[in-house]
């Protein structure tokens, strides 16, 4: 399994009086316009996934949105509560294991630091690794047998510099 895991774009700031609900803030137009870049870059990448499951915030849907129509505009976006900030990491896992194969390539897509802490939690088993996972930050894992706990290695872990840069 390749597990690719977007963090989303430049959003509206928490706590702004237009979006009292942090679920509803959206992406900025600057985030938006990243968001398309980092899109390009990963389709100079050449990637393309099985199955792309994000959170259900409104930030993280654009995101997810603005990278399907660039690289496969026919796929099918799900959404999962677990993937949302408070997301619970080992359901999230069980959900994968019942859906997807261990073939599959599968792009997620959400919110720091839960990212941070699930791909430690499959990397080391703990929350010892750290990371700075910019926003449009982009991680690619290899598993061969998912499970609860240290199961991954970390290929790569690119800032949205890199994965825009991609030609």
């Amino acid at each position: 399994m390749e597990l690719f895991i977007l963090r989303h774009g430049i959003a509206v700031p928490r706590g702004s009086a237009d979006y009292p609900n942090d679920g509803d803030r959206p992406l900025t137009p600057k985030g938006i316009k990243a968001m398309r870049k980092i899109a390009k870059g990963m389709r100079e990448m050449k990637l393309s996934f099985d199955h792309v499951l994000s959170s259900p915030l409104v930030r993280t849907k654009q995101t997810a949105e603005l990278v399907v129509e660039k690289l496969q505009p026919d796929q099918s976006i799900e959404y999962s509560s677990h993937l949302e900030p408070e997301g619970d990491r080992e359901v999230f896992i069980n959900e994968l294991i019942a859906t997807c194969g261990a073939k599959d390539r599968i792009l997620l897509v959400g919110h720091e630091p839960y990212l941070s802490g699930l791909i430690s939690f499959l990397v080391c088993g703990d929350d010892s690794l750290q990371m700075n996972f910019l926003k449009g930050g982009l991680c690619k894992l290899s598993i061969d047998s998912l499970r609860i706990g240290k199961c991954a290695t970390m290929e790569w872990l690119l800032t949205p510099k890199q994965v825009k840069d991609m030609r």
